[in-house]
């Protein structure tokens, strides 16, 4: 059977303002799963999104080459590039207790390992903290092939990075979920400190009901006054967002990252879905 070269396009905006935009003054972000990417263009000058792209795989109909058609679209070099993975399989660990030689040893605490990936790590030496993770050997190959000496890393490492630097100066515990792909994926800060960072991939309300509370109970904060901000899939109107409001009090959408512009083509997307891909082109890793 021919696979098929089209993937889905779930998104697909472009501000008219490209035409007038230099890539040598934009960063690219792109964001990946086993399913799909989502990418971004920010135009540094303004500053201000200008591109955001969405596109899923048809299950095994679409090769993992197809995702990447829309390359052909950019001209020139970015001032920067933001480029992730998003897996469950990643540990983090403390850096003080790091050591690249035994990058095997801390996987195995968290995730097993197959044959076919191979594991990476990001220092985040700001925070101190390291992401150990692995990435499908098919995955960096496409990588490699479309971004050559570009460094890539771990979804979850963006994720980090952005919110210890939005609450560096705010105290108070903070829980942070985004839903992508039957997966949820939790941040927990408190007075500035990461305490947690984890991913489950669930199947029904009630799985990501219980994984959440499952990770208030543990980190011993209390679901009446802890808000739960959300990003990513997940929307008001879903039966499964219903059911957290029934257990936690504040159940709330995440806002987008401030101090930037976000073009009238996004409008008609929701405000809180792909808020990781913009927090990737606001970090440097």
């Amino acid at each position: 059977m021919e696979t098929t070269k089209t993937p889905n396009v779930r998104a697909e905006e472009i501000d008219p303002a490209i035409e007038n935009a230099n890539s040598e003054e934009c960063n690219l972000s792109i964001l990946m799963n086993a399913d799909g990417l989502v990418f971004s263009i920010l135009r540094n000058d303004v500053p201000k999104f200008i591109v955001l792209g969405d596109y899923q795989r048809k299950k095994d109909a679409v090769d993992i080459a197809s995702l990447f058609n829309f390359k052909s679209q950019l001209q020139g070099d970015f001032a920067n590039y933001s480029i992730g993975y998003s897996t469950p399989k990643f540990a983090v660990v403390p850096q003080t207790l790091f050591d690249s030689s035994k990058l095997k040893e801390y996987a195995s605490f968290q995730f097993e390992l197959n044959e076919d990936e191979e594991l990476y790590y990001d220092e985040l030496s700001t925070h101190g903290i390291v992401v150990v993770f692995s990435i499908p050997n098919d995955v960096k190959e496409h990588l490699e092939n479309n971004f050559h000496g570009v460094s890539f890393n771990h979804s979850a490492s963006f994720g980090i990075s952005y919110y210890l630097n939005l609450y560096k100066n705010i105290p108070g515990q903070h829980i942070h979920a985004n839903c992508w792909a039957g997966n949820v994926e939790l941040i927990a800060i408190n007075n500035g400190k990461l305490l947690l960072s984890t991913v489950f991939s669930y199947e029904t309300n009630e799985d990501l009901l219980y994984y959440i509370l499952n990770v208030f109970e543990q980190l011993e904060m209390n679901p009446e006054t802890v808000p739960l901000k959300i990003s990513g899939e997940l929307e008001k109107h879903f039966e499964s967002w219903r059911l957290l409001e029934k257990y936690i009090r504040f159940v709330e959408v995440e806002d987008r990252p401030a101090n930037y512009q976000y073009s009238h083509e996004f409008k008609n997307l929701p405000e809180h879905r792909y808020n990781r891909v913009f927090q990737a082109a606001t970090c440097v890793l």
